[in-house]
């Protein structure tokens, strides 16, 4: 047809359907200056609607953030804002800003990033690990799960049905739902695990391992259905055989000729180095034809099937996060999940059969979901505290639901009243059970509720468990540098926990385990064994006094505490040592900053089940003294004014100072008004530092300085005067009316670091490393007199 005026579509009623005819020719004009209109225009109006898409889901996001919804969440809402329901509520307002012709265009394209996501979610899954984590526990949690809910879900639809309160042009829809309500989808699991920070959690572990085995149960399970019944005509027996012979012919290409040239492409990367475009271009293009032809087949998940058959992470994962990740999970999904929104249509909740009637076999099914995972997991004996969020993260719903019952719809398996209602719930239940599960669980309370420990409280004859983290190599030298100066042959032997933090890049689920068994799973981590073999070749020369144990973490920024913490509890380690987020170039410029490590720190200084120290990295400790260079002598300095952190800062300082090639000097900044009083003696402090001068009584290479000072220009000065110190040590917090300090936190850039570990960082005339200390508070209170658990910064920034 030719198209009327400036309209490219035109549409109406026949025979009670809403029919849409388009123009084959669509070039009007979208210059406002030759009288064009933006919206009859196709190319201008599909910008307009993805402007409005993205900026209505952002801010929908942003509105919701504080009561922890999820984007998936936002998205939905924001296609329901939009959509008929609301703000195109009149018919003739939708058609103008998503006339049909632009909606089915928008929806094609959003189920291209779809398919686009699904491959890479694949290539992240690591399947062998993912197989050998899977258990027992696992298995009848899944399968119990699935199976309660589903046979609850089909008595209560058999039982409604039976009383007449159903319709039986809804049947097919009814059961489809009720399938789709027993599932949870392990893209779902995961994706929300990394959303609420808790992906590295035993919850998370066992979620993600029930939902894989429910995914392979479900996708086994409708092979077989699919293969016995065909919707359509009858066709031949040697038709259908034909269909599947094409069918195992398709997945023998796949997996036998597509999947190794990719392989053999990926080998093509050196180790380390990033792909070449052109060898992306020619995976990328393989993706093309694997998904163009699975479409042809109806086998829509083999796109996803492929990208599990290859390897995770570096460097096929890390290339396709960098490059394809933003622009599907970023535009595309949220594209679609308001597209979805736009579909569903408040208006049209009512139907031949009540709502309420539908409601109550769906919210029976998520019942089933709940207590058949619930009461399994406590079958095989996981605490409550983890059954009841486990249950519930089970319970959860997301993208793979919408894209379900949006091809459903497609489909006319369901009508306009089951597809509105199954979002609705979607966007309900899961709107109810995120932010639930997020104030009931922390993965944090199985090391919050023990006694911190602390190097104060240890014996200098015990053993000292130490946990230091690497993120790069550059974080080397000055670690292995201050524990060679803390390496002594007199008092007990030192521990070593060396935890090496890589981001989690082009992988799905995260990894934490020792070095040896990591390295199993994980390929690319060459830097890892260098890190490691450093350690070793520390730990060769320690004389038997030192031991090291080498672990790795692979898991997001957002979920880094957990496994330091964790680990840290598990070892009992009385201090972790993390690197200060800023690194210093050999001219005192800043060389490198990571804000996503800023936080990180901020969140073990807060968590932590012991002592923590930050340690800025000024290249003193890790130049021409370290370990590796066969280095002699150190020179700390330790600078005391008072407090826990102080007390733990020089339990430290002291334990160093039992290395013959470390001095230490103690720099007591004392109020000036105490030059004549003694009562010092009888407080803490007082006895802190007797008891210090007791136990270096005859060490030469001890030393306490004791400089009076009013204000922090006299600590300043006191600072200044230091010459030629490799590593000074002080505690993170003061208290705020201390003379030693006033003055100070006036220029604070980095309150972590605390007043005086702020000034000793940002004063760029010093060249010596920091070590900063915080004694985490017991769990009685019995420490920290005067000083909450949480400072205000944490609960300012968190």
């Amino acid at each position: 047809m030719e198209s009327t005026g400036s309209q490219w579509w035109t549409s109406g009623h026949v025979q009670e359907n809403y029919m849409v005819c388009q123009s084959a020719r669509m070039s009007a004009s979208a210059s406002i200056w030759y009288g064009g209109n933006p919206l009859n225009s196709p190319t201008s109006l599909i910008w307009i609607e993805l402007i409005l898409i993205f900026v209505m889901t952002r801010l929908i996001h942003f509105c919701l953030q504080p009561i922890r919804q999820s984007t998936v969440i936002a998205h939905v809402i924001a296609g329901i804002i939009i959509g008929p329901s609301f703000l195109t509520r009149d018919r003739q307002n939708i058609d103008k800003l998503f006339p049909p012709g632009a909606q089915y265009l928008l929806k094609t394209i959003s189920s291209f990033g779809f398919m686009l996501h699904l491959f890479i979610y694949g290539v992240k899954i690591d399947i062998s690990s993912l197989w050998k984590s899977i258990r027992g526990k696992a298995i009848l949690i899944g399968l119990s799960g699935f199976f309660v809910s589903f046979g609850l879900g089909l008595a209560t639809f058999s039982i409604v049905k039976r009383v007449g309160g159903l319709d039986s042009s809804y049947n097919t829809g009814v059961i489809a739902l009720v399938v789709l309500n027993s599932m949870t989808f392990f893209i779902v699991t995961t994706s929300y695990c990394h959303e609420i920070k808790v992906s590295n959690s035993v919850v998370s572990g066992l979620a993600c391992s029930s939902s894989f085995i429910i995914d392979a149960f479900g996708y086994i399970g409708t092979i077989i259905v699919l293969t016995i019944y065909r919707v359509g005509p009858p066709e031949p027996a040697g038709i259908r055989w034909g269909q599947t012979l094409l069918i195992f012919i398709y997945y023998g290409i796949l997996f036998f000729i597509f999947r190794p040239l990719i392989l053999y492409i990926i080998r093509l990367t050196p180790e380390g180095q990033p792909m070449k475009r052109s060898h992306f271009v020619a995976i990328f293009s393989v993706v093309l034809v694997v998904w163009f032809w699975g479409e042809c087949l109806g086998q829509r998940l083999s796109i996803f099937l492929f990208g599990l058959s290859l390897p995770d992470g570096p460097p096929l994962g890390s290339i396709l996060a960098q490059k394809l990740e933003v622009f599907t999970s970023g535009l595309l999904l949220p594209v679609f999940c308001t597209v979805s929104g736009l579909a569903t249509n408040l208006h049209r909740l009512k139907g031949s059969t009540s709502p309420w009637t539908l409601e109550l076999i769906f919210v029976v099914c998520r019942i089933g979901k709940f207590l058949g995972t619930l009461l399994s997991s406590l079958f095989v004996s996981i605490p409550l505290q983890d059954a009841i969020p486990l249950a519930l993260l089970m319970c959860c719903q997301g993208i793979m639901e919408v894209i379900v019952v949006s091809y459903w719809m497609d489909e006319m398996i369901l009508n306009n009243q089951l597809f509105s209602l199954s979002m609705i719930n979607i966007v309900l239940f899961t709107g109810f059970i995120l932010p639930l599960i997020q104030s009931i669980y922390d993965p944090s309370r199985g090391y919050r509720a023990y006694n911190k420990r602390n190097v104060l409280g240890s014996n200098e004859t015990n053993e000292l468990q130490i946990l230091v983290c690497i993120h790069e190599e550059e974080n080397v030298p000055t670690i292995i540098g201050m524990l060679e100066a803390s390496k002594c042959s007199k008092a007990g032997s030192t521990s070593i926990i060396a935890l090496q933090l890589v981001q989690l890049i082009g992988r799905a689920m995260p990894i934490m385990g020792p070095l040896h068994q990591v390295k199993r799973t994980v390929a690319n981590l060459t830097c890892a064994d260098h890190i490691a073999n450093a350690f070793r070749y520390f730990e060769r020369h320690g004389q038997g006094y030192v031991k090291v144990q080498h672990y790795v973490s692979v898991t997001s920024y957002s979920s880094m505490d957990n496994d330091i913490c964790a680990l840290a509890h598990d070892k009992r380690s009385s201090l972790i040592i993390v690197p200060f987020h800023k690194q210093w170039a050999i001219d005192g410029t800043v060389e490198a900053s990571s804000m996503p490590m800023r936080e990180l720190n901020r969140r073990v200084l807060n968590k932590a089940p012991c002592s923590v120290a930050i340690l800025i990295d000024r290249g003193a400790m890790g130049g021409n003294l370290c370990v590796l260079n066969n280095a002699s002598s150190y020179h700390v300095v330790m600078l005391f004014i008072g407090g826990a952190d102080d007390h733990e800062a020089l339990a430290i300082a002291r334990r160093m100072a039992n290395n013959p090639s470390t001095s230490l000097a103690v720099i007591w900044l004392k109020p000036e008004g105490n030059r004549h009083d003694d009562s010092y003696e009888n407080d803490l402090d007082g006895e802190v530092i007797r008891d210090f001068q007791l136990k270096s009584k005859g060490n030469e290479k001890i030393s306490l300085v004791e400089n009076l000072v009013s204000d922090g220009i006299g600590t300043t000065k006191a600072v200044l005067s230091i010459k030629n110190a490799d590593l000074i040590i002080v505690g993170r917090y003061h208290e705020p009316d201390c003379p030693a300090t006033l003055g100070i936190t006036m220029w604070s850039d980095y309150p972590e670091l605390g007043m005086l570990g702020d000034m000793l960082t940002t004063t760029s005339d010093f060249r010596f490393s920091v070590l900063v200390v915080q004694q985490q508070p017991q769990s009685d209170g019995s420490r920290h007199a005067g000083r909450e658990e949480v400072d205000p910064f944490f609960e300012h920034n968190s």
